[in-house]
C-alpha cells in the first residue's frame, strides 16, 4: 500500500542513517508478550536515556508507553482495525496538557493510502496526506490546516517512479518553495547509489539556495554493510555496520570536512542488542 512518506524514501534511506553520538539499545520480550526497550545516549557532555514498553492485551489492540530522563511520559493506544481498512491511534504525553493527538490510517481502497491526524484541543492543526499508485508510479499530496488561523499552513505534492533497478522521485514542499529531486540506482544486488538535489527559495527574501548530496551502499558478507555520503558543501561521511554476535549489531560513523582538515572529525558509535 503506497503512502505519501514512501515517495523518495529509497534514496533518503540510503543517504541518511548517519549519527554522531554514542548510543546503546537493549530490547527484550517477556513470556506474557510485553516488549521492553531501553536506550541510552551520550551527546557531548550530556547523557540521556529512555525506556519504552509495548503490549497487546488482545488481537488488534496495542498499548505503547515510554518515559525518558526528562520525566516525560508518552502513551499511545492503537486499534488496528476500527473498521475495514481503518487504523486509529490515540496518543498523549505528560505533563503537556495540549499533547493529545488522534491519528488515522486508511488502506481500504486498492492502490490508495491515506493518513490524517489532529490535535485534541479547541484550535488544532489538522494534517492529512494521500498517495495513489498506478503500476510503478506513485503520486501524492500532503496538507496541513491551521484551525486557529483558518488557513492552510502547509501543502506539498510529490511523485515517484520505480523502474525496478532504479527509483526516481520529485517533490515540491514548503508551500512549493522547496523543490527536491532524488534518484536511486541498484548497480548490482549488493551495490546501490543515490543522489539528491534540493532547491529552496525563501518566501520572504527571495534568496535561493541549492544543495546536493550523493552516496553509495555496499552490502558485505555476514550481513555487514558500508555506506559513504558526500554533500556539495564538502562534508564527507562514512558508515559501517555489522552483526557482532547473534542479535547484537554495532554501527560506527564518522564525518569530516574536506575543506578544513584542521576541523575535528565527528565520530558516532551505536550498539543494539536483543535479549
Amino acid at each position: 500500500m503506497p503512502y505519501f512518506g514512501d515517495i523518495g524514501k529509497a534514496a533518503s534511506d540510503l543517504l541518511g542513517g548517519y549519527q554522531f553520538d554514542h548510543k546503546f539499545s537493549v530490547a527484550g520480550k517477556t513470556a506474557n508478550g510485553l516488549s521492553l526497550t531501553t536506550n541510552g545516549k551520550k551527546k557531548g557532555e550530556g547523557v540521556s536515556g529512555d525506556l519504552k514498553a509495548s503490549y497487546c492485551p488482545q488481537k488488534g489492540i496495542t498499548i505503547d508507553a515510554g518515559t525518558d530522563s526528562s520525566g516525560k511520559i508518552d502513551t499511545t493506544i492503537t486499534l488496528d482495525e476500527v473498521c475495514a481498512g481503518l487504523k486509529a491511534a490515540l496518543s498523549a504525553n505528560m505533563p503537556c496538557k495540549d499533547s493529545g493527538k488522534l491519528a488515522f490510517t486508511y488502506s481500504g481502497i486498492s492502490g490508495v493510502g491515506i493518513k490524517a491526524d489532529t490535535g485534541l484541543k479547541m484550535d488544532p492543526k489538522i494534517n492529512a496526506n494521500a498517495a495513489y499508485s498506478y503500476g510503478s508510479a506513485i503520486i501524492g499530496t500532503s496538507l496541513a490546516y491551521d484551525v486557529a488561523k483558518g488557513s492552510l499552513s502547509k501543502y506539498d505534492v510529490a511523485a515517484q517512479y520505480d523502474g525496478g533497478d532504479f527509483v526516481v522521485g520529485a517533490s515540491a514542499c514548503d508551500a512549493l518553495n522547496t523543490l527536491k529531486v532524488s534518484y536511486l540506482h541498484k548497480v548490482a544486488s549488493d551495490i546501490s547509489i543515490a543522489g539528491e538535489c534540493v532547491h529552496k527559495t525563501c518566501a520572504k527574501s527571495g534568496k535561493v539556495d541549492t544543495s546536493f548530496a550523493v552516496g553509495g551502499l555496499k552490502k558485505l558478507d555476514g550481513g555487514a554493510s558500508a555506506k559513504a555520503h558526500m554533500t556539495g558543501a564538502g562534508i564527507a561521511s562514512l558508515f559501517y555496520s555489522q552483526e557482532l554476535r547473534p542479535k547484537t549489531t554495532g554501527t560506527v560513523c564518522t564525518q569530516f570536512d574536506l575543506k578544513d582538515f584542521d576541523k575535528a572529525a565527528k565520530f558516532g558509535l551505536e550498539i543494539k542488542t536483543k535479549a
